[in-house]
């Protein structure tokens, strides 16, 4: 029998007739996603938990824009999912679309992931090549300076996947004027910057000068006792310690990086925290008479121990240059940092001596009493000669400029000593050389963060 189902639901509803196929309710975003991860970890968030359909539709998931990367995918089904090896940090600006196979897609509000510590304590260390934005630091017009600062970030960090952050020089005087008074104003505005792309700041607090002008490079009310010309500009007399008439230089730079662990340990955009060069650069100025190789090594130490505070940031002391022959410092300083367990960056000026230190070899007649080789476990390069820009590297790729220096060990290099011995120059050489990315192996002392 047939039946006329038009005529049957007119006589159900009093013979008004109504429609069985009622128009299809695109889909809705309820609420903004707020996916958050613990680095080392990773995981899933369902995006379903924010959406809706009235018409109880199967809804189909799309990245639209923003990072979305091998580390944070969306599938189909509204899973996203963050890998382990997600860098700790934001990735802001994210938007997907829901699709009901009938109605427009419908894009989401634009949301952030964060990627916590996986412990309030435990260091991160992400090997790779760092933007060393080359320039003098200690210039009269720092606001000229940060802009320069910021326009090269702009030009050579964002799009390469070769760069991991920015390393970036600021004066200690910009940093802490004078007394105890701290202006956190250009370290903030660099860390904002690095912080849009996802990326890292290592930050070396200069207290030498390599500018022409001989702008101030120490805190204003220390100035006459601090800063001292050199062949090359001027540099902090660290060695002063408060007697023989002069301020207590290395003391007050001590305050300055307590108040960087005191308010940027847990930065998740900052990754170092690294001195000015060792060397004092005298030359044919002359050294001051109060100056000696073994005064500077002592306030040095003391500065190192200080860093070793941070418990979330990595700490660096840049060691180069100090002393010559049997009044060399660098194997004796080495050996402290490897202790204090603080990062040991460098060489620079000296690579041969470096080296030498760095692999047990003796240098002058202060002996290293074991080969570092064993005992280091990261590495990464910070020079502006990996994007191509530096002088005779002008068109190169990153790739092949970053084998040429390091063949030829000219950048600069750090490494993080690992008590327990977890790799060898060997790895990391071969490491560097086969991967510009540098995946090497973490140091135990840095449980997360780092590529196996």
């Amino acid at each position: 029998m047939n039946i006329d189902r038009t005529a049957l639901a007119q006589l159900l509803v009093g013979g008004e007739p109504i429609d069985i196929n009622p128009p299809n309710v695109a889909p809705e975003w309820t609420s903004t996603p707020s996916p958050s991860f613990s680095e080392g970890v990773g995981g899933t968030y369902n995006l379903n938990q924010n959406t809706t359909d009235a018409d109880g539709d199967s809804l189909t998931y799309a990245e639209v824009s923003g990072p979305w990367d091998a580390d944070v995918s969306l599938a189909s089904n509204g899973v996203i999912t963050v890998t382990a090896s997600a860098l700790e940090g934001t990735y802001p600006n994210l938007v997907a679309s829901i699709d009901d196979g009938t109605a427009a897609a419908v894009n989401s509000p634009s949301f952030t992931i964060t990627v916590t510590p996986s412990s309030a304590d435990g260091h991160r260390w992400n090997p790779g090549h760092y933007l060393k934005v080359q320039g003098k630091p200690c210039v009269s017009d720092q606001t000229a300076w940060l802009a320069d600062v910021l326009q090269k970030i702009d030009n050579f960090m964002d799009d390469d996947p070769l760069i991991r952050g920015a390393l970036v020089g600021i004066c200690w005087e910009e940093l802490n004027p004078t007394g105890t008074t701290y202006d956190p104003s250009f370290l903030n505005a660099v860390l904002d910057r690095v912080a849009q792309s996802n990326k890292y700041l290592i930050l070396q607090v200069q207290a030498k000068s390599f500018s022409n002008d001989l702008a101030p490079i120490c805190p204003a009310d220390i100035a006459s006792d601090c800063e001292v010309p050199t062949k090359t500009g001027q540099t902090a007399a660290f060695w002063r310690d408060g007697t023989g008439g002069f301020a207590d230089i290395g003391g007050r730079y001590e305050l300055m990086i307590q108040w960087l662990i005191d308010n940027y340990d847990q930065h998740p955009n900052l990754e170092i925290v690294m001195t000015h060069e060792s060397a004092p650069s005298f030359g044919s100025v002359g050294s001051p008479a109060d100056y000696s190789v073994g005064a500077l090594d002592t306030a040095l130490r003391n500065i190192y121990a200080v860093g070793a505070g941070f418990q979330k940031v990595n700490f660096g002391g840049n060691v180069n240059n100090l002393g010559t022959g049997a009044d060399d410092r660098v194997p004796g300083l080495v050996e402290y940092l490897h202790t204090q367990r603080v990062m040991h960056a460098g060489p620079d000026a000296k690579p041969a001596n470096g080296y030498q230190t760095f692999e047990g070899v003796q240098y002058g007649t202060i002996p290293p009493t074991r080969d570092y080789r064993t005992l280091m476990g990261a590495v990464y390069t910070a020079s502006e000669d990996v994007i191509g820009t530096g002088p005779g590297d002008q068109g190169k790729p990153p790739a092949e400029v970053i084998d040429d220096e390091q063949n030829h060990k000219t950048t600069h290099l750090a490494w993080i000593p690992s008590p327990s011995g977890t790799t060898t120059w060997t790895d990391i050489l071969n490491a560097i050389n086969a991967d510009p990315l540098l995946h090497t192996t973490c140091p135990s002392r840095y449980l997360q963060g780092c590529e196996p």
